[in-house]
This record gives structure tokens, sequence and C-alpha cells, in this order.
């Protein structure tokens, strides 16, 4: 394994690093506070980007699927090819996330990947410069915040 440097000190560990592709582990990069910056690096030092370990998310993991959903954002903008392995489908993998706030639900789901409820839109905003990404009205960032 290799670790890649990212901007203001972090790092991630990657599996495999060749000269322009890297095969990254999903714990390896989303369960920590990575962000839009993070995924720039990545996208614009590689060509190509193996993500494994990719789980279904679910209420406890809704951090980590903005990351995600984040990373695909900036990996498509960017021109930087994504291959995922994940334990579900795609359009499986949000499913089950939920938020809540003081026991209300905010955006209750199951919302598929191809339901009309979910939409990237080619205008920058939290998610990136170039695209942003709606779950209804709300728009969904990296930053872990709840609506």
């Amino acid at each position: 394994s290799s670790t890649i440097p990212l901007p203001y000190g972090r790092s991630v560990r990657a599996r495999k690093v060749g000269r322009r592709i890297v095969w990254l582990d999903f714990a390896s990069v989303f369960n920590q506070p990575t962000g839009a910056t993070d995924f720039l690096t990545i996208a614009e030092r590689f060509d190509v980007c193996l993500l494994s370990g990719v789980p279904t998310f679910d209420l406890h993991s809704h951090n980590e699927a903005r990351r995600f959903m984040n990373f695909v954002d900036i990996m498509y903008d960017e021109g930087c090819g994504l291959v995922v392995s994940a334990q579900q489908p795609a359009k499986e993998l949000l499913e089950n996330v939920i938020e809540s706030q003081d026991d209300q639900i905010l955006h209750p789901l199951p919302v598929t990947l191809d339901s009309p409820e979910l939409a990237v839109f080619r205008r920058g905003g939290a998610s990136s410069s170039a695209a942003t990404t709606y779950i209804g009205d709300t728009e969904w960032s990296s930053t872990g915040r709840l609506g």
C-alpha cells in the first residue's frame, strides 16, 4: 500500500498506485472528514480510480454517503474514470439513507438512483464547482450537515 498526500496535511492509504491509476478502499477515503479539495487532488493526479468496498448506506452512514456522492460528482466533472466495487447494485446503495434531527425524519427514502428525487445539476454548489447533487429540493454536500 501507499499513502497519497492530500491538502491540509491529510492523506489516504491506497491499495495500489500506478503511474496514472489508483486503487482505493472506501474506508480509507470516506471514513474520515474528506471533502471536495481532497477529491479534486485525487482526480487531478490520476486518470482512473478503482474504488472497492463501497457499502450499502444507511442512517448511520449518511455522512459517508454524502462524501461518496460528492466524490462521484467530482470524478465525473474532472474526467477521471471511476470503477466501483460495491456490496449492492448502484441503484440500491442509497435506498436506506434517511436523516433525522430531534427524532424528526427530514428525508424519508427509499430514493433510488433512477428516482426523479435524486438529481445532479450542472451548476456549482457545495458538492463541487461544476455540479451539485440534490435529493428533492435539498442540496447534499460532504459536510455532514443535516438538510
